[in-house]
């Protein structure tokens, strides 16, 4: 009886080394600055009726200063956006998808490929945890990941800001990087490159007002 007890105290002590090994290996592995209970962000996150939105919009050939005005219509949002000094109405869902664009919107292909280039990738809510993917882009037949890659101080026209960077690299060079500050409804700064590490656009937050 003695033995069979010494066995199994032996097999418990061992089973329960193991698991710490594998907790102790999960902390020193895990990357800096990351913890397990950083939460969620999802585009539209803390707008509210008369939320408003500046950002600085800069492409190829082209820049522009957009201004985003938000007021709630039953569950969609209705945004006032203002280019080039010229106001248009769009209906949004609560993820930022746009339900109705006014034909003579000609900015709206800018912004959609830019500032809202995101509601593509993320519809639902996404984990901030380090490294957690958040989706997958494809480039011609490679299919490349969308995921949390650190988290960084960063100061902008807009303030000073605890900001993860999710990001996705095409090899050496090309790829996009996206600052996303958890309370905030899109990206606060982005910079996106192609192959040829060539701009296709990159933006950043001017001021805002939640």
């Amino acid at each position: 009886m003695k033995s069979s007890v010494k066995v199994l105290g032996t097999s418990i002590g061992i089973s329960i080394s193991i698991i710490l090994g594998f907790i102790l290996y999960g902390e020193f592995t895990r990357p800096v600055g990351f913890v397990s209970n950083e939460g969620v962000w999802e585009i539209g996150n803390g707008l509210s009726n008369g939320s408003m939105l500046t950002y600085k919009i800069e492409m190829q050939n082209k820049s522009m200063i957009a201004d985003l005005r938000f007021k709630r219509i039953d569950n969609n949002w209705l945004s006032s956006i203002q280019v080039n000094n010229v106001t248009h109405d769009i209906t949004f869902t609560n993820n930022l998808i746009p339900t109705d664009v006014p034909e003579d919107f000609n900015e709206w292909n800018d912004l959609r490929s830019s500032l809202f280039w995101m509601i593509d990738y993320v519809y639902e809510p996404k984990s901030l945890v380090g490294n957690s993917i958040w989706s997958y882009i494809t480039y011609g037949i490679k299919t490349y990941e969308l995921k949390v890659v650190a988290k960084e101080s960063i100061s902008i026209d807009a303030g000073e800001f605890e900001a993860y960077k999710v990001a996705y690299y095409l090899g050496y060079q090309g790829g996009g990087e996206f600052w996303i500050v958890k309370n905030m409804p899109l990206p606060v700064k982005a910079q996106v490159f192609d192959t040829d590490n060539n701009l296709i656009f990159r933006y950043e937050l001017l001021s805002y007002n939640l």
